[in-house]
C-alpha cells in the first residue's frame, strides 16, 4: 500500500498522460515511473543522478537567511483527478486524500485551485452556460461540476474543512467566440472546421492580403509558423494570436462574460465551497501562450475585468468575510 500511495500522490493531480519520479532512499538515484492510459505505472530504466550540477545554482541558502512564510499550500482539482482516484478501492481513496489533505498528512493541502467552464485535464470541453446570447446568465449553472470537480472537494475538505480556493478559466464559453469554439485550430482531437484554420495563421508575406491558393476556400499561411526556430520560443505559436481578437469585442458580451465571474463565485459559495481570489485568464502572464492569446489579445485584457462601483464594493465583502 506504501508505493501505491506514494505514487498516487503525483498520479491523482497530474493526469491524462504522466511520468512522475519517486524519490527513494538512496540519495543519487530515483525509481523513474512512465503512466499512460495504454500501460499504467511502468518502470522505467533506473536513472542515477549527477552529483555535479550542470549550472550555477539561482538561489544559495546559509540556514541563516530570513524567509517568507506562505500563507497556503495547495493543489489543482480537475475531473480527470477524479477519475483516477475512483479506480482505487474505497480504503485507498481515503488514504490517498488523507495524505494529501490532513493536518497531519504528507503534503497538507489547504488551498485548491478550480476552473470556471472546463480546462486541459477536464474530460472533454464544456461551459456553465451553453445558450447562445444569454446575456442576463438566465441558464448559468454548475451542475455539471456538483457530479465531478465538487465531488472532489468534498472528499478533499473532509480532511480539511478549512480549505479556500481561487479560480480561472482557460476559455470562455464558446458562443461568446469568434470561431464559436473552445479552441482555436483544427486538430484530431476537437470538432473545429478546418476551414476556421485561417482566423489563427498569418498569410505569407506574397500574399499580404491573404487571398485564396489554389484550392478554393483556403487562405494561404504560413506552413512554417508553427515550428521552432533556433529554439526559441517566441515563434512557437502563430503570430497572429497576438493581434486577433478570439473573444467578440462587443459590450454585451464582456459584461455577461464578468458577470460569470460573480455567478460562479456565489454557486460555489453556496455550495460551501469559498473562492477568495480570481485570475481572470489562466497563465494571463505568459508571452504568446495560447491559453491567453485565444481569447483576448494584449491590449485588451482589461475590458473584462472592467466592474462598477457597486460590484467592486460586494466583491471585496465577499472576499474579506
Amino acid at each position: 500500500m506504501k508505493k501505491l500511495s506514494l505514487a498516487l500522490l503525483c498520479a491523482v493531480f497530474q493526469l491524462s498522460t504522466l511520468t512522475c519520479q519517486l524519490s527513494t532512499v538512496s540519495a543519487q538515484s530515483f525509481d523513474h515511473y512512465v503512466t499512460t492510459e495504454q500501460q499504467p505505472w511502468q518502470t522505467a530504466k533506473r536513472v542515477s543522478l549527477s552529483a555535479k550540477g550542470a549550472a550555477a545554482p539561482v538561489l544559495t541558502l546559509t540556514g541563516q537567511d530570513q524567509g517568507h512564510v506562505f500563507k497556503a499550500w495547495g493543489t489543482c482539482f480537475n475531473e480527470l483527478d477524479l477519475d483516477a482516484l475512483e479506480l482505487l478501492k474505497p480504503e485507498e481513496q481515503e488514504e490517498v486524500m488523507r495524505r494529501l489533505f490532513a493536518p497531519d498528512g504528507d503534503l497538507r493541502f489547504t488551498r485548491g485551485r478550480l476552473t470556471m467552464n472546463a480546462n486541459d485535464y477536464s474530460r472533454a470541453w464544456y461551459s456553465c452556460d451553453t445558450v447562445a446570447g444569454d446575456f442576463q446568465l438566465k441558464y448559468f449553472n454548475i451542475e455539471h461540476d456538483k457530479q465531478n470537480v465538487i465531488r472532489l472537494i468534498r472528499k478533499a475538505q473532509k480532511y480539511q474543512p478549512q480549505m479556500t480556493f481561487w479560480m480561472s478559466p482557460w476559455s470562455p464559453p464558446a458562443w461568446m467566440k469568434i470561431n464559436q469554439d473552445y479552441p482555436v485550430c483544427s486538430s484530431e482531437w476537437n470538432t473545429q472546421a478546418k476551414e476556421k484554420d485561417y482566423l489563427l495563421f498569418s498569410p505569407l508575406p506574397t500574399s499580404p492580403k491573404g487571398e485564396e491558393s489554389g484550392q478554393e476556400g483556403e487562405a494561404v499561411v504560413d506552413p512554417d509558423e508553427m515550428k521552432f526556430i533556433d529554439g526559441n520560443r517566441g515563434r512557437l505559436f502563430p503570430k497572429r494570436l497576438a493581434t486577433q481578437d478570439y473573444f467578440i469585442q462587443d459590450p454585451r458580451y464582456l459584461q455577461a462574460y464578468a458577470n460569470m465571474f460573480c455567478k460562479f463565485i456565489d454557486l460555489y459559495a453556496e455550495e460551501n465551497i469559498p473562492i477568495n481570489m480570481v485570475m481572470y485568464q489562466s497563465y494571463f502572464d505568459e508571452p504568446n501562450c495560447p491559453m491567453k492569446r485565444t481569447n483576448f489579445t494584449e491590449q485588451k485584457h482589461g475590458a473584462v475585468v472592467q466592474v462598477t462601483k457597486r460590484e467592486l464594493k460586494r466583491l471585496i465583502k465577499y472576499w474579506k468575510q
